[in-house]
């Protein structure tokens, strides 16, 4: 093997274990068996598929397309995340204490397996939800409301899925 293939080779192994066995070996192993949390492979396909759509496919798709009138879909969507970070704020609370455990919030091994598991799914819930949150700029570009779409805005929808 030349010294540029086994540069490449390496390259490419390193590449592989932060997208994959680093969260396997650093991650919490009871949140592993979610979908998209024992990898990062498909968190990046979503956000690269997201950009593409948002930045480049969505807009030139619309140019010569009269704007898609999407209140039927906007108003229960919008009614939906609201009642569903409600219900996480709300449960946030309960699990805080009503803010009192707010300075050192973490999932211990030491919490009761119910409380673990409890805050574990709605961790795991809360983060599927900012992947759908990012419908909210694709509805932008439905209606031809690009001007709406800042790199601020699309920054923040993936920056709130990766934490």
């Amino acid at each position: 093997m030349t010294t540029t293939t086994t540069t490449s080779f390496s390259l490419l192994n390193t590449l592989d274990y932060y997208l994959t066995d680093f969260w396997l070996d650093h991650g919490d192993p009871r949140a592993a068996q979610f979908p998209l949390m024992g990898t990062f492979k498909l968190p990046l396909l979503i956000y690269f598929t997201y950009y593409f759509l948002v930045l480049y496919l969505g807009p030139r798709l619309m140019r010569n397309r009269p704007p898609f009138s999407l209140k039927w879909v906007i108003i229960p969507y919008n009614l939906v995340m609201s009642l569903f970070n409600a219900y996480c704020f709300y449960r946030m609370l309960v699990g805080s204490r009503f803010g009192k455990d707010l300075i050192s919030v973490h999932v211990s091994y030491q919490d009761p397996p119910e409380v673990a598991e409890e805050n574990i799914r709605l961790t795991y819930l809360y983060c599927i939800s900012k992947y759908v949150d990012m419908l909210d700029t694709l509805f932008f570009i439905l209606r031809k409301k690009a001007d709406q779409v800042t790199g601020e805005f699309v920054f923040d929808g993936l920056a709130t899925n990766y934490q």
